[in-house]
């Protein structure tokens, strides 16, 4: 048997708590490295990382009375989990798929707490937890679901008016006017991830129900999402009664939050029904933090994870040979046409966001033709991150606020198929008839050849 450690009162369970959460974000330290970057994207879902990390610091401190009333022992059940978190931290790193590396450094600090501590400090600190999970960017997964559910609510919503339109897919065509797409950053995710943490807030300090604490947590995501499908709502009614003319359409980000404000005051009114409910029973005694006793296989266990983590980490984290991936300049010639030494300003470019490196040039032919100049657009995406994917809803091969688009076909080429576009520009007026040619790679995209073709009228 393990010669049990006895703590004294000056190393409460408090303390100690926070010596493993601190200990296990050093284990995962590169990892949250790449993690806090994304706080820093004001426009992103997760620009309230900041905020929510310190919530959650203030959190444990503000819960040190319960955490100290604990019974502390070593939890079997806590170690698989931390042997789980260090699987998928080397299944993560290991695979190159971050969502599964950061989902598990997420969770080592708490396994850690629940084995050298004890489920019953554990269970104080799930709220909290919550709190800081919504900062760490595996939640892009549901934002398919969130805009499928904005469609559906708005689609139905829209039922009710007397206007003329038609939702296909994740457009809603206003007869006669234009049509809006609901796209991923229309899901509502932000809303979701702030809402949620202001419900989980709210539940953590007013109410100590389990039920009632799940039933502001539910209130307050449902606020969130009812927020954004209002958002859209109204903007498509203002769109069509002001035919597409408001500036409220394109500039619609501040009325959003504003939207939000409101749901969270209806939200508080709501909430205040729930809270010190007479069923609720205090989670822990506050008071003199009673001596704990840590055993050594607990201890042995910690030093273990810390050595294994460094290891794994030292490991995986050297440089990887895709950054080293030779970026192959434009030729000089293509076919018949020539490269000018100048890169001239196109009619039309792709919206492509987060790549590492663009190569792009012109091109003329060597005598008269129809088809006039080419553009190449060359873009790389080497060992890519949120916000930095080559597949992602910001990429798009024309800007929607300058172009219109009229029609969309397709051209079989002996080397693969050739996409034709028929936009119309929004700011000259006209129509213009552009061909492009795409391909991707392991680790590069080169997309967009267009051929600015004759006006098709």
């Amino acid at each position: 048997m393990a010669t049990p450690i006895r703590i004294t009162q000056q190393w409460p369970a408090s303390i100690w708590a926070g010596i493993l959460i601190l200990a296990g974000w050093l284990f995962t330290l590169p990892t949250w490295m790449e993690v806090v970057p994304q706080w820093t994207i004001m426009d992103g879902a997760y620009s309230h990382g900041f905020l929510a990390f310190g919530v959650f610091i203030w959190l444990l401190h503000h819960l040190r009375p319960e955490l100290d009333g604990q019974p502390v022992q070593f939890s079997w059940i806590g170690a698989v989990w931390v042997l789980l978190s260090l699987a998928g931290i080397l299944l993560g790193t290991s695979l190159l798929i971050e969502a599964v590396e950061q989902l598990a450094a997420f969770v080592l600090p708490f396994a850690l707490v629940w084995m050298v501590l004890g489920w019953p400090v554990a269970q104080r600190l799930i709220l909290p937890a919550g709190i800081l999970f919504t900062a760490v960017p595996v939640w892009d997964v549901t934002s398919y679901a969130l805009q499928s559910l904005t469609v559906a609510v708005d689609h139905f919503l829209l039922g009710f008016s007397d206007i003329d339109f038609e939702v296909n897919d994740i457009f809603v065509t206003l007869k006669g006017l234009g049509t809006f797409e609901i796209a991923t950053g229309c899901s509502g995710l932000r809303y979701f991830l702030v809402g949620l943490v202001v419900a989980q807030l709210n539940a953590i300090l007013y109410v100590r129900s389990w039920p009632r604490r799940l039933s502001i947590i539910g209130i307050g995501i449902l606020f969130s999402l009812a927020a954004n499908w209002l958002r859209v709502y109204i903007i498509i009614l203002v769109g069509y009664y002001s035919k597409m003319e408001s500036g409220l359409i394109r500039d619609h980000e501040a009325f959003g939050w504003v939207l939000f404000a409101v749901m969270l005051v209806i939200f508080y009114f709501v909430s205040r029904r729930l809270e010190d409910a007479p069923d609720g029973q205090p989670q822990g005694t506050p008071g003199t933090a009673a001596p704990a006793v840590v055993s050594g296989t607990a201890l042995a266990c910690v030093v273990l994870a810390g050595i294994v983590s460094l290891g794994l980490y030292a490991d995986q984290r050297q440089p990887s040979s895709v950054t080293d991936a030779q970026i192959a300049p434009l030729p000089e010639r293509m076919g018949h046409y020539s490269r000018l030494p100048i890169m001239l300003d196109p009619p039309w470019k792709p919206i492509w966001k987060g790549y590492d490196r663009l190569n792009a040039g012109a091109y003329i032919p060597a005598e008269q033709t129809p088809l006039g100049s080419v553009y190449v657009f060359d873009y790389w995406y080497i060992n890519q991150k949120p916000g930095r994917e080559m597949i992602q809803d910001a990429n798009r091969f024309y800007d929607s606020y300058r172009w219109k688009l009229i029609h969309q076909d397709q051209i079989t080429q002996p080397d693969g198929n050739l996409g034709v576009l028929v936009l119309e520009s929004l700011r000259e007026g006209g129509a213009s008839e552009f061909s492009m040619g795409s391909r991707s790679e392991i680790v590069t995209t080169q997309t967009a050849l267009p051929q600015n073709l004759p006006s098709s009228g």
